[in-house]
């Protein structure tokens, strides 16, 4: 299911999530659109490929597409759903709850 940003303030709602440090927002050809916060110049290099990856992956499982993909660490947590006919990326901290991270950035991405 493809989210979409409808406008500049659903951004600065996923800003708002706790335990939000920063995010990108790519096009489908790995264009960086937009980037902010902490943490994302590694991201911004990456999402794109990350995003094929990891859609090229789920495929050889059968599954129907890009859905959500993370990228776990110790200090930090990546978090990529699709948006947009491209993909976000969301910089999370180690105190964040990714599942309602993912469950908020639906929600703001599916205008709610």
């Amino acid at each position: 299911m493809m989210m979409a940003i409808h406008s500049e303030s659903d951004m600065q709602r996923i800003m708002q999530t706790p335990n939000v440090l920063g995010y990108v927002h790519c096009s489908s050809s790995g264009e960086v659109l937009e980037r902010e916060g902490r943490e994302v110049e590694s991201l911004a290099t990456v999402l794109g490929h990350f995003v094929r990856l990891s859609g090229q992956l789920g495929a050889s499982f059968g599954a129907d597409g890009f859905h959500q993909a993370r990228i776990q660490g110790k200090p930090i947590t990546v978090l990529c759903m699709p948006c947009n006919d491209g993909a976000i990326g969301v910089v999370l901290d180690s105190r964040a709850h990714v599942p309602e991270v993912a469950l908020s950035m639906r929600r703001i991405m599916d205008g709610h």
